[in-house]
């Protein structure tokens, strides 16, 4: 189960970020920036390292692959129960 925000913390939206412990929760806000993304916008593109790692507030972020013929299939939905761009935080995960 989920940590409920406390009362001198609001929760995120994310429910990755919001089950983190309060005290890692705070420390990692000053890192945060929301954006606001178009419908169809590319966030990341294959073959690229990712620069940021995004955790869905509201939406669904939907992830596709480009078959040899040009059709795009969708092999993944990521909503605010995760993350994506899990190699913008290797820095981080590797210290």
């Amino acid at each position: 189960m989920a940590n409920a925000p406390s009362p001198d913390q609001s929760a995120v939206g994310n429910r990755l970020l919001d089950s983190l412990p309060p005290n890692i929760l705070n420390d990692l806000r000053s890192r945060f920036e929301t954006v606001t993304l178009a419908i169809s916008e590319t966030i990341l593109a294959p073959g690229k390292k990712a620069e940021y790692a995004f955790f869905p507030t509201s939406g669904m972020v939907s992830i596709v692959a480009v078959m040899a013929d040009g059709a795009m299939v969708e092999i993944g939905l990521v909503g605010n129960e995760g993350m994506l761009g899990i190699s913008a935080m290797f820095p981080y995960l590797t210290g």
